[in-house]
């Protein structure tokens, strides 16, 4: 198709206005995600200093490590009964123009702190994930229970494989509040014994940014747990237009809350028959799970046993391969009538 030059020139002016679009939203976007960033970071230290031992990236004061234009990373470490605290700063993509023109058709995306807090996986010794906490490990419980919005919950259990497989809906807390909530648990003492009043009043008052919050001992869906199975994991909203004293409250309850179950849990002692129903609802679904590994490792194994009989054959004379074929007949006939078979001369 030809094009006139009164064509070009308009063809020309629409690209260039597409190009100057992008490349403002993005400079835009960019600002107002640092903006909100420097806020948290902020926030974040003053919460967690008097706590841990080490707080940022590195000692020379760096607090938050870029993942990209929407993701932030908050490491702090060394602390009893902790091996690491892990805040996932996942920010609306403002600075992505077609992001901004889908807004209007499909669900935007919300602004989300994930405060991952790992606990040492076994008793006396801290997990490799998160440098160690001093004061060593402790016992826990094996614990499964999850408050998660609504309208979260598909997504929630997908990426909660464990939680999907063995957790199933259990009363939830009382109170007007936790109506937006669903609780999920293995066994239904368990959200008795891990949300005690004093919890609730806090929860109560996070439940206009609250998303989820997880104890697990089963490992949850968060990539920067690494190999850690114990964990709690809390996601709230960032209310990136709230005023500072509004995002201090968010962080400052939000960080006590998850340092008080790393403190709580080892004092958590479920009823013998709760704790031998959950040992064994967990020793079922781990047997389920190695499953594949056990047919892949038989089928490995009679694969280098037909190798090493092929091999051995090759090698034989012919009067011992017709030898080793009787034999082998004669094996066959015992097993299929159980017992000894007479041979007929």
């Amino acid at each position: 198709m030809h094009l006139d030059a009164a064509q070009v020139w308009w063809f020309e002016r629409v690209v260039l206005a597409l190009c100057a679009a992008y490349v403002g939203v993005f400079l835009y976007g960019r600002s107002v995600n640092e903006r909100v960033v420097a806020v948290w970071s902020t926030t974040l230290t003053s919460a967690v200093e008097g706590e841990f031992a080490a707080v940022g990236v590195d000692a020379v004061g760096t607090k938050i490590h870029k993942d990209g234009q929407g993701i932030f990373h908050f490491y702090a470490s060394g602390r009893r009964h902790v091996s690491a605290l892990t805040c996932t700063l996942s920010l609306k993509r403002r600075f992505d123009l077609f992001t901004l023109l889908q807004t209007p058709i499909a669900r935007g995306d919300v602004d989300q702190c994930s405060l991952l807090l790992t606990l040492p996986d076994e008793d006396g010794g801290s997990s490799s994930s998160g440098g160690g906490g001093r004061g060593g490990g402790s016992s826990m419980e094996p614990l499964m229970w999850a408050l998660v919005r609504r309208r979260e919950v598909k997504r929630f259990r997908r990426a909660n494989r464990v939680l999907e497989a063995l957790a199933g809906q259990v009363p939830s807390p009382a109170g007007a509040w936790a109506q937006p909530f669903l609780a999920l648990a293995d066994q239904p003492e368990t959200g008795v014994a891990l949300l005690p009043p004093s919890v609730a009043e806090v929860l109560s008052a996070l439940a206009p940014w609250l998303f989820s919050l997880h104890v697990t001992d089963c490992g949850v869906g968060n990539v920067q747990a690494g190999a850690s199975k114990r964990a709690v994991e809390m996601v709230v909203e960032v209310p990136a237009a709230a005023p500072p004293a509004e995002v201090n409250m968010v962080v400052t309850a939000a960080v006590r809350l998850v340092l008080w179950y790393a403190d709580f849990l080892p004092n958590v002692r479920l009823p013998p028959p709760v704790r031998q129903r959950a040992v064994a609802v967990r020793a079922d679904w781990a047997y389920k799970e190695a499953e594949p590994a056990r047919l892949a490792a038989a089928e490995a194994r009679q694969a280098e046993r037909d190798a090493a009989a092929e091999r051995e054959a090759a090698q034989r004379s012919p009067a011992a391969q017709l030898k080793h074929e009787e034999k082998m007949r004669k094996k066959g006939m015992r097993k299929r009538q159980g017992g000894r078979v007479m041979v007929m001369r």
